[in-house]
């Protein structure tokens, strides 16, 4: 599961991947803190589409690795950033 939310307790904006299999734990996540607040995301297969507050749409690769010892890593990889200015 990927969401978008904004912790109180490090004053920023994050990703956060939970696994499938786990509670929705803080202690089962894995934040990947992000410079404006989310507004949209969208996954199509391995890829994952941000929408931010400051106007930067970003694209993210996505990999599992290690899925027979049930230990999952996000591996992440900025591909692209467009800028959309009025």
């Amino acid at each position: 599961m990927i969401l978008g939310c904004y912790s109180f307790i490090d004053s920023s904006d994050e990703i956060r991947f939970y696994q499938r299999d786990t509670r929705l734990d803080n202690t089962f996540m894995k934040p990947m803190k992000i410079s404006a607040q989310l507004l949209l995301l969208n996954i199509l297969k391995d890829t994952l589409i941000t929408f931010r507050a400051d106007g930067q749409i970003v694209i993210y690769g996505l990999s599992v690795k290690d899925e027979a010892n049930r230990k999952y890593r996000q591996k992440y990889l900025r591909l692209q950033i467009f800028y959309y200015k009025k």
